[in-house]
């Protein structure tokens, strides 16, 4: 096997080498290819640990041309296997640790963790706002009013700054909200670095100082992706003390849920509403146990930050700990009722808000298409954008005008209402809607009384509110849209009803815009239900949300699809796509260059696999029928090839009794039987057992329903005859493949690549 340098360099073999595994099979071809690796200067002179060995060769599902943020990425995305796995190594670990407990130890301490985030960033976001309030009020009062707006908009620029610097030199992935992200995690794909540790210190930095520079965003968003990625970190390859003992993709499931139920609860206060959430919006795979310790994290997040808030006010003292803020985002003091004359209104409010988000959500999309790919251009446009947005802000504040406001009023709105220039005991009614700190804006804007807004300011601050969403939309800043959403659909209804009932169709105005950006329905409910307590708006809210999705489906996907298809995710919905063609078949749609081995396998048949293919998943068959036994991942073979458990290596086999498959070498048979077969590795012990197949003749629709609702990463399609041979495979990229082809250009023999999602 000793080859030259030259042919070292491009070999399989050597690609395979450069994993970190050399083969035994001649010591001085693994020598050469070490040599010819150190005089290219591209390899390590020492031996890696295992996952680095083992990552450079687990490509995923091999989506060519797949980017994540940045074009220079060359990580693609990952397929997660949620179905259970079922193999005799696992049948013997089973049990070895009581985890039962130990997971809701993790549920908890998420919770404790993302209640105590939420409530820094809660702290830092108000200090910044009056830090920046205090230095216009010096400048203004000391030297003049136009120092003052400059010192303003050039601390918020500076502020946007470094979260931006942050975010483009550090961690991409911490753009946005990242709930697409966590999405695209729950419905099976991996993304490299979304959830690594310094993706979650730069989201929870980041959200501090980009929320703080008065942009039009809020932190709801990114709390769903910080308490995602806390949860990851007790995953296998997490960076906490209990991470290797979750080692499936099913743990990693149920934790992530659990911090995005976990984040939400603790934007809003509403820990049913971010189980909700979390339900509909993030999770494509749920279970029982799921839904318990998904509330548990969650009402402990709220609690923890109840408990940090009211102790922070002093109320742990004098009035005994008083539970009063649940939520970074109140809603106010909402004290309304409704009348059946208005459930009209209400739907056409609504119908009217599911336009405008349609509208909103194609525009973001649209200047997405421009964004910026260099970062020294990325950096630049979250400084251009700031200052530009905050500069319309105060051009905004100008067109309105100065209130009166009584004494009560000032003290109950005081962190809401800003005076900027106008006299004493006055407030700037366009400028305090702008300027102040959204969460105290939003609680103003449903829960004021009728003359704290006049028409046109409520009608000035709803367009210019618009204009810094979309504005913040895109720019490498973490950002949530929850708030501005909430925001811009509550100053819609004020404005629709300013003479009667402002309250109630404020209310419905919000809900009808959440529903309408992110077609969320029943955790959009609740979440505003929770935050007002008032149960009787259940039904107005319901209609509302029914008839902003209604008017919104002529403007496609939601605004978290949309961002979806923009990172080029391989997102499956449960429900297969109207795209997808009727007359399609199991055995059009698989990939017929399937690779399989014998339960019993050569070392070398297995090294040239991984070497030549960029398969994940490898059928595991019988010798002579190719009837499928099970299901072999190639992380399974790296593991194998590393830890070199060759059959003729191992020291022990187990009892016969331990009810392991005739056919595995490891069933039953002594050390000695084992050392006589040179140079093996037994995969009937470490198989996925008896993996769902489907037969070519199924319909490619069932198919879609098969892969989906069992979670799978692989779907072996076997032949439609009594013996049942494998021939073929069924991945995500297949399903997403098939959805996008035309109708009229299908056949059995048709290979398409197309790598567009299908959502």
């Amino acid at each position: 096997m000793a080859a030259s340098t030259a042919e070292t360099r491009d070999s399989p073999r050597a690609r395979l080498l450069e994993s970190g595994y050399a083969s035994d099979d001649d010591e001085d071809g693994g020598r050469d290819a070490r040599e010819a690796r150190d005089e290219r200067g591209g390899a390590v002179s020492r031996r890696k640990t295992f996952a680095a060995r083992t990552h450079s060769l687990y490509l995923g599902l091999g989506l060519g041309g797949l980017e994540l943020e940045r074009a220079d990425e060359e990580e693609e995305c990952e397929s997660l296997d949620f179905h259970d796995v079922d193999s005799h190594w696992a049948r013997r670990s089973r049990g070895r640790f009581p985890r039962g407990w130990a997971k809701w130890i993790v549920a908890a301490v998420i919770g404790v963790i993302v209640g105590l985030i939420a409530f820094a960033i809660d702290v830092a976001v108000s200090a910044l706002f009056r830090g920046r309030r205090a230095l216009f009020e010096l400048c203004r009062d000391r030297v003049h009013l136009a120092l003052a707006v400059f010192a303003h908009i050039a601390l918020g620029v500076v502020t946007a700054a470094f979260a931006g610097l942050l975010t483009v030199y550090m961690s991409p992935s911490a753009k946005g909200s990242g709930v697409h992200y966590v999405m695209a995690v729950l419905n099976g794909v991996h993304v490299p670095k979304a959830f690594d540790g310094l993706t979650l210190v730069v989201k929870s930095i980041g959200t501090i100082f980009a929320v703080g520079s008065g942009l039009m965003i809020g932190p709801e968003g990114p709390l769903v992706h910080i308490g995602a990625a806390i949860a990851m970190q007790f995953t296998h390859g997490g960076s906490f003390g209990m991470a290797e003992l979750f080692r499936s993709d099913e743990d990693r499931s149920d934790f992530i849920s659990a911090g995005v139920s976990a984040g939400l609860g603790a934007a809003f206060g509403a820990p049913i509403g971010g189980v909700l959430f979390s339900l509909e919006e993030a999770s494509s795979f749920w279970r029982e146990s799921t839904t318990q310790r998904a509330l548990f994290s969650s009402t402990i997040a709220t609690f923890v930050l109840s408990v940090c808030r009211a102790v922070m006010s002093g109320s742990a003292v004098k009035e005994h700990t008083a539970m009063k803020q649940p939520g970074l985002i109140a809603l106010g003091e909402f004290d309304a009722t409704y009348y059946l004359v208005e459930m009209p209104f209400f739907g056409a409010l609504a119908g009217v808000c599911g336009v405008i988000s349609g509208l909103i959500t194609k525009l973001i999309v649209v200047l997405s298409e421009f964004a910026p790919i260099r970062n020294s251009h990325r950096f630049a446009q979250v400084v251009v954008v700031t200052a530009a947005t905050l500069g319309a802000f105060y051009l905004a504040a100008a067109a309105g005008s100065c209130v009166k406001t009584s004494p009560d009023e000032t003290t109950k709105w005081s962190e809401a209402s800003i005076r900027l220039w106008c006299k004493p005991g006055e407030y700037a009614d366009v400028g305090s809607i702008l300027l102040a700190n959204k969460q105290d804006v939003i609680s103003w804007v449903l829960g004021a009384p009728a003359n704290a807004h006049a028409a046109h300011a409520l009608l000035v601050a709803f367009f210019v509110t618009l204009f810094g969403m979309v504005s913040a939309a895109n720019l490498f800043v973490p950002a949530g849209l929850f708030m501005p959403t909430i925001l811009w659909g509550g100053l819609l209804g004020r404005f629709t009803a300013i003479l009667c009932n402002h309250h109630a169709y404020a209310l419905v105005g919000s809900a009808a815009a959440l529903a309408g950006t992110f077609r969320a329905t029943v955790s959009v409910v609740i979440i505003l239900l929770e935050g007002v307590g008032k149960s009787a708006f259940l039904f107005p809210l319901l209609t509302a949300v029914a008839c902003s999705n209604f008017t919104r489906r002529m403007f496609g996907a939601s605004l978290y699809v949309e961002q979806l298809r923009q990172a080029k995710i391989p997102f499956l919905h449960t429900k297969p796509p109207k795209s997808l063609d009727d007359t399609l078949c199991a055995a059009d749609i698989c990939s017929r260059d399937i690779v399989y081995f014998r339960t019993i396998e050569k070392v070398g048949v297995i090294e040239d696999a991984l070497a030549n293919t960029r398969h994940n998943g490898f059928p595991v068959c019988s010798s002579k029928s190719k009837r499928v036994l099970g299901v072999v991942l190639r992380k399974q073979l790296l593991v194998l090839l590393s830890r070199r458990a060759f059959v003729e290596n191992l020291v022990h086999a187990p009892r016969a009794e331990d009810g392991l498959a005739d056919e595995s070498v490891l069933g039953g048979r002594t050390p000695d039987d084992v050392v006589s077969l040179r140079r093996r590795c037994d995969l009937g012990v470490f198989m996925q057992l008896a993996p769902p197949t489907t037969r070519a003749d199924a319909s490619a629709r069932a198919a879609w329903e098969t892969f989906t609702r069992l979670s799978l990463r692989h779907l072996p399609v076997v032949a439609d005859d009594d013996r049942g041979a494998v021939i073929g495979m069924i991945t995500r990229i297949d399903l997403i493949a098939a959805a996008a082809r035309r109708p009229s250009t299908h056949d059995g023999d048709d290979d398409d690549d197309d790598d567009e999602d299908g959502v």
